[in-house]
C-alpha cells in the first residue's frame, strides 16, 4: 500500500488492523529509494504510550531507539534499491475496547531532508 504514493500526512498510505486484549500486530514498511541518486534515508517514527507498545526491528535488531529519535538510517541505496523495516504494536495489558494505537513513521532522503514520506500503522483493541 502506498507505493509511488508521496504526502506528509500519510493519506493512502495507513495501514489499520485490530488485535485483543495483550494481542500484536506487525507491519513491514518496504524503504524505497524512488529518486535517481544513490541516497541513505532517514527514518522517525512515534514513541510507545502507555497503552501500546511500538517497537521497530530491522531483522532481528531492535532499531526502536534509533528510530524514535530520528537517527535511524539505512545504508546508502542505489536508484530503485529497497530497505524494510517492521514496526511491532502491541496492546498493553487493560486497553481498553476500541482503544487505537498508531505508529506515525517519516521517511526523508538524507540529501534532500525536505523530501520525505508519512506511513501509518493504525491497531484498535477489539
Amino acid at each position: 500500500m502506498g507505493n509511488g504514493v508521496y504526502n506528509a500526512n500519510a493519506a493512502d498510505q495507513t495501514v489499520a488492523t485490530t488485535v485483543g486484549a495483550g494481542g500484536t500486530a506487525t507491519f513491514t514498511v518496504r524503504l524505497e529509494n524512488d529518486g535517481n541518486l544513490i541516497d541513505a534515508l532517514r527514518v522517525t517514527g512515534t514513541a510507545s504510550t502507555l497503552t501500546y507498545r511500538i517497537t521497530y526491528l530491522v531483522g532481528t535488531t531492535d532499531v526502536t531507539s534509533e528510530v524514535v529519535a530520528g537517527r535511524y538510517g539505512t545504508s546508502a541505496l542505489a536508484p530503485d534499491a529497497r530497505a524494510t523495516l517492521r514496526v511491532v504494536i502491541k496492546a498493553r495489558a487493560g486497553v481498553p475496547v476500541r482503544s487505537v494505537g498508531k505508529a506515525k513513521i517519516t521517511i526523508a532522503s538524507s540529501t534532500t531532508p525536505t523530501t520525505l514520506d508519512v506511513v501509518k500503522a493504525k491497531v484498535t483493541r477489539v
